[in-house]
């Protein structure tokens, strides 16, 4: 199972465990805010200001996109860098 997947999977079930909607417009509307495409089936109006936060997350997300920011967010930061040092013969 890919994270975009499980994105829209748990997305989709807090949508609906906060609302009363159904199962497919809920589906709907988490799939098109992770694809970023701006359809809508009226679903995103019913929302309050949960699961409309839960849809501006998801397009952030489908946005940068869930590798990215995975690596982003789980990449240890300090990293050695090493120049490589010579002595250059000039003339």
């Amino acid at each position: 199972m890919t994270i975009a997947t499980l994105v829209a999977i748990l997305v989709t079930f807090a949508l609906l465990a906060s609302h009363d909607m159904a199962f497919e417009k809920a589906a709907f509307e988490t799939v098109s805010a992770l694809a970023t495409v701006g359809l809508s089936i009226g679903g995103t109006a019913e929302l309050n200001a949960l699961g409309k936060w839960l849809i501006i997350v998801t397009m952030f997300i489908g946005r940068v996109g869930p590798i990215s920011l995975a690596l982003a967010l789980g990449t240890p930061r300090s990293v050695h860098v090493s120049f490589p040092e010579t002595k250059l013969m000039v003339g």
